[in-house]
């Protein structure tokens, strides 16, 4: 017989790991439930400030650029330190939801 490995609905045999059906009280979201209409509410939420975000900085260009007496190539610069900087602020925030996010907090 299989041997489960954690809740990720993976067994594995002789013939090396299967997938299995997962129970229906895992944690499982559905669209018809409000739960489901609640993460896919702040996830477009969340993609929607992500982009407001970036068209912000890129309007912002031209006074940066003044202020901080930049050309082409600090303004750059700057995009891509802004740009980088954001998305390891998301990876981090993922991977802190997938590490914290399965535990009940009560």
């Amino acid at each position: 017989m299989g041997v489960a490995t954690g809740v990720t609905g993976v067994t594995e045999r002789e013939s090396g790991p299967t997938l299995r059906p997962m129970a229906a009280d895992a944690g499982e979201v559905r669209m018809g439930t409000a739960r489901g209409r609640w993460v896919l509410g702040t996830t477009v939420l969340g993609s929607g400030l992500v982009m407001i975000d970036g068209t912000v900085v890129n309007v912002a260009l031209e006074r940066i650029g003044t202020d901080l007496g930049a050309d082409f190539a600090g303004l750059q610069w700057t995009v891509n330190a802004y740009t980088l900087t954001l998305a390891s602020l998301i990876l981090l925030g993922g991977s802190l939801g997938d590490h914290y996010g399965r535990r009940r907090v009560s």
